[in-house]
C-alpha cells in the first residue's frame, strides 16, 4: 500500500451507533480514535489523515498528532464533509490510492466518483481488528520461549552458569 492515504471522516467515525457524547468524552474518545489510527497507520504503512467539524475543543491542548496521521479540524463555516472533497481533489484522478472512510451515503458517492475506495466506517472497524490480532499473532509467534532464550544463550556461548 506505498502512497496510500486513508481519508477518516472523524465524528462520522468516532459517533458511529452512539448519537452524541457529552463534551468531555467527546475529548477523551477523539484521543482514544487518534491512538487507534496512529497504530493502524503504523502496522499497514499508510497516511491517514482525520477529518473532524469545528476546531478542537477550548480546554483541549493543541494537537499533536503522531507520525502518520494528520489531524485536521474544518473551520466554520466548513463541514468536514466538505474539506475531505477538496482533500480528495487535490489528488491526482482517478484517486485509486485513496481510501475514504465514512457512513455518510452522499460522501460515499462522491468519493466513488473520484475513483476512491470508500468503506463504511464498519468495514473499516472490522478491519482494524483483524489487523491488530494478526500483529498479536505475529508477537507471539516471533517471541521466544524462556527455554528458547535459554538454549540460544547456551548456543552462543552468552549464558552465564
Amino acid at each position: 500500500m506505498a502512497g496510500a492515504k486513508i481519508i477518516v471522516d472523524g465524528y462520522n467515525f468516532l459517533l458511529a451507533g452512539k448519537g452524541t457524547l457529552p463534551t468531555e468524552e467527546l475529548w477523551q474518545s477523539r484521543k482514544l480514535v487518534v491512538n487507534r489510527l496512529s497504530s493502524y497507520a503504523a502496522m499497514k504503512k499508510v497516511k491517514i489523515i482525520l477529518v473532524f467539524n469545528g476546531r478542537k475543543g477550548p480546554n483541549e491542548p493543541a494537537p499533536n498528532p503522531p507520525p502518520g496521521l494528520s489531524l485536521l479540524f474544518s473551520c466554520y463555516p466548513e463541514s468536514a464533509d466538505a474539506l475531505i472533497k477538496k482533500l480528495v481533489e487535490k489528488e491526482k484522478q482517478p484517486a485509486r490510492h485513496v481510501t475514504v472512510v465514512t457512513s455518510d451515503r452522499a460522501i460515499a458517492a462522491y468519493v466513488k466518483s473520484c475513483g476512491c475506495v470508500h468503506w463504511s466506517t464498519e468495514e473499516f472497524r472490522g478491519k482494524m481488528a483483524i489487523a491488530s490480532t494478526h500483529t498479536d499473532e505475529e508477537q507471539k509467534r516471533s517471541s521466544l520461549s524462556r527455554a528458547e532464550l535459554d538454549e540460544w544463550l547456551d548456543l552462543f556461548g552468552e549464558k552465564k552458569t
